[in-house]
């Protein structure tokens, strides 16, 4: 079976005022029993959204 890479997008704003949140840091854990693995890592851009490419494991 072929791995495939998957794309996670989304949009972090302020509960409150429901702007955009630019320049966070995001992360993607893949949780194992042994050791919880980042599958992806991205920044949030000027508006709050975000895009991770993750890639499959080889």
């Amino acid at each position: 079976m072929k791995k495939q890479t998957i794309t996670l997008t989304g949009f972090i704003r302020n509960a409150l005022s429901k702007v955009g949140l630019p320049n966070l840091k995001v992360e993607v854990r893949d949780r194992d029993i042994r050791i919880d693995d980042i599958a992806g890592i991205g920044v949030t851009n000027k508006n709050g959204r975000f895009n991770i490419i993750m890639k499959p494991k080889e």
